[in-house]
């Protein structure tokens, strides 16, 4: 609802949320594997792996897909 307040009906900034909230659960991923192995590059590597590439593309290019970015930011 907090979206629909700012952005109205335009479909873009929906997806820049969607997007932005990815992002900063990519950064969570390295941020936990490198405290988890203590190990740089493996990490950047596994965690710029899944911004690139998430399990469901689909939950970051859809709007409606909502759901599954924010399980996965909040996991």
């Amino acid at each position: 609802m907090l979206d629909f307040e700012i952005y109205g009906d335009n479909p873009a900034g929906h997806h820049l949320t969607s997007v932005l909230i990815h992002t900063a659960g990519s950064l969570l991923l390295f941020l936990v594997l490198l405290k988890m192995t203590k190990a740089l590059w493996p990490s950047v590597f596994v965690a710029a792996v899944f911004a690139l590439h998430p399990l469901h593309v689909e939950s970051v290019a859809w709007a409606a897909e909502r759901k599954d970015v924010l399980s996965g930011f909040f996991g």
